[in-house]
C-alpha cells in the first residue's frame, strides 16, 4: 500500500464513513479512535480487512447480554485477527496449498448465508441461489491468488447489490438517499459515495459481504 496523502485521508475516510453506518449515525471520530486508524494504515492492513473486521466486532457486541459504549480503537483486536487470517489465506494459496486458510469452510459458510437470504427475500431469491450456486462451482484445488478469488468475490457481490437495488421500492430509495446525503454531506468523492451505497444497501436487507475476510 503506498504510503500517500490522498492514499491515507481515503483510507480514513472510508473507515469513518463506515464506523458512522454501522452505528447508524454520523460519528466523527475521537483523537484515540483516529491513532487507531493511523496504526492500521502504517500497518498496511488492507482496507476491507479493516472494514470487515470492524463488522465482526459490532456483529459479536451486539449480541452482548450487557451494551457498554464503545470505540473504533476497541476493534484492533478484530483487526490484528481478521488480518492474521488473511495473510494465512495468501500465503496459502501463494504456496499452492488451496485450503491452508480454510478457503473451504469459507465458500460453505457464504453459501448457508446466501441461501438464507434467499428464503428471507423472494424477490430475489434466484439471484440469491444463482451466486451460491457459483460458490459451490469454484475450483479450490486450481486457485493461485488471493486477489483472483477477491476480485471474483466483488463481481458477485457487486452483481447481488445491484439485484436488491433494482427491488427497492420508492420510500425505501427515498430513506436511504436521505441518510446517504445527510452522511457525505461535505464528500464530492463519487466512488467513495458510490461505495457508501452499496453498503448501506447491503446493511438495510442484511446481505452477506462475499469475501474471504472471515465470515
Amino acid at each position: 500500500m503506498s504510503l500517500t496523502k490522498d492514499n491515507y485521508v481515503n483510507y480514513f475516510r472510508a473507515v469513518e464513513l463506515h464506523w458512522s453506518i454501522r452505528r447508524e449515525r454520523q460519528i466523527i471520530v475521537s483523537p484515540i479512535e483516529f491513532d487507531a486508524i493511523d496504526t492500521w494504515h502504517q500497518s498496511q492492513v488492507p482496507l476491507p480487512v479493516v472494514l470487515r473486521a470492524i463488522d465482526q466486532f459490532l456483529e459479536r457486541k451486539a449480541k452482548a447480554k450487557r451494551p457498554r459504549s464503545i470505540l473504533l480503537n476497541h476493534a484492533h483486536k478484530d483487526v490484528e485477527r481478521v488480518h492474521h487470517e488473511y495473510q494465512q489465506l495468501h500465503t496459502g494459496l501463494a504456496a499452492g496449498e488451496a485450503d491452508s486458510g480454510g478457503l473451504t469452510s469459507i465458500i460453505r459458510r457464504l453459501t448457508r448465508k446466501l441461501n438464507q437470504l434467499a428464503r428471507s427475500w423472494p424477490a430475489c431469491e434466484q439471484a440469491s441461489l444463482d451466486i451460491a450456486n457459483n460458490l459451490k462451482k469454484l475450483d479450490i484445488e486450481s486457485l493461485t491468488s488471493l486477489a483472483d478469488v477477491e476480485e471474483t468475490l466483488m463481481k458477485w457481490d457487486k452483481q447481488l447489490i445491484d439485484e436488491f437495488e433494482a427491488q427497492m421500492n420508492a420510500s425505501e430509495r427515498v430513506q436511504l438517499v436521505s441518510d446517504l446525503d445527510e452522511l457525505m454531506a461535505d464528500d464530492d468523492d463519487v466512488k467513495l459515495r458510490d461505495r457508501v451505497w452499496r453498503d448501506m444497501v447491503r446493511y438495510h436487507f442484511d446481505i452477506p459481504r462475499l469475501t474471504t475476510l472471515g465470515n
